[in-house]
């Protein structure tokens, strides 16, 4: 029995509705999410397959944390959208040990590799090997790859975008990543997000791990800025946990102990929640224009 805690018109929830189809399943259909009905949906439906993204998790987790019954029917979650951060994955995996936690890395365009939870614990920070039919190399730090069933055939009548996402049959993701000996893939940070700083190179995605290992943050996200002196400088917005108190000194002194100088950041902005879309994912087009 699977949930669609994502829309149907975007392409994780019209996989959890072909999947449910195509295995013969039960999906059950919510028409707005919010944590505490989710849960309450999962125990009365008896659901055992859960598609999630680490932001519906994390807003589930206090409810999950009081009543981890409620998710007793749950055997497996598919989690995807955006990166599973560790500590988030640790908690979650000691509240419901009868739960088997794939991550799925890929997009609209293209389903690229996953990883099973042992995984996860034991490479830190991978989102798994190709699926099967899926070729993934790495061209100038950005993953490239082709599969016929697994990469899109192309978008509806926009023939330069065509040109710009497909080389030599490769489909360019815009993603920054790197593959080890094994074969386990990394994504190290979108394209477009990275912060050239000074002439250095600053992966958000890698302050923004350092940044959420912090007891007081719940989330953040990282953005480039201009800078008249470095050419960009970074710029992190950050969601504090419930009733906890920072400055902008302290987070930067934070990071400044955990990472190199050049990559912590040298503004920090408070927010109450960071804006998503309807994935989950953060919408750093809206910190650029706020910033």
């Amino acid at each position: 029995m699977f949930p669609a805690s994502t829309p149907l018109a975007r392409r994780a929830g019209l996989g959890r509705l072909v999947n449910g189809l195509g295995l013969g399943g039960t999906l059950v259909i919510k028409d707005q999410f919010d944590p505490a009905g989710a849960l309450e949906l999962i125990d009365r439906e008896r659901v055992t397959v859960a598609g999630l993204p680490p932001t519906v998790i994390r807003m589930m987790l206090p409810t999950i944390r009081s009543s981890p019954e409620k998710c007793s029917s749950l055997r497996r979650v598919i989690v995807s959208t955006e990166a599973f951060p560790a500590q988030l994955l640790l908690e979650t995996a000691s509240l419901l040990p009868q739960v088997q936690f794939h991550s799925v890395y890929g997009m609209s365009e293209a389903a690229v590799s996953s990883a099973s939870l042992a995984e996860q614990l034991d490479r830190p920070g991978t989102v798994g090997r190709p699926l099967s039919g899926v070729e993934v190399r790495i061209e100038s730090e950005e993953i490239l790859v082709r599969g016929r069933d697994a990469v899109m055939k192309g978008y509806f009548n926009r023939p330069d975008a065509n040109a710009e996402a497909f080389r030599d049959g490769w489909f360019h993701t815009g993603d920054l990543g790197r593959m080890d000996a094994d074969g386990y893939l990394y994504v190290v940070d979108r394209k477009k997000d990275m912060v050239v700083t000074g002439g250095y190179n600053v992966y958000s995605k890698e302050v923004e791990q350092v940044l959420v290992q912090h007891p007081d943050i719940a989330d953040a996200a990282v953005i480039g800025v201009p800078d008249a002196l470095y050419g960009e400088a970074v710029a992190a917005f950050v969601e504090l946990r419930p009733g906890a108190s920072l400055s902008a000194e302290s987070v930067i002194d934070y990071c400044r102990s955990q990472l190199a100088g050049y990559k912590k950041p040298r503004h920090v902005r408070f927010v109450d929640a960071l804006p998503r879309n309807s994935l989950g994912k953060v919408l750093k087009a809206q910190l650029r224009e706020r910033f």
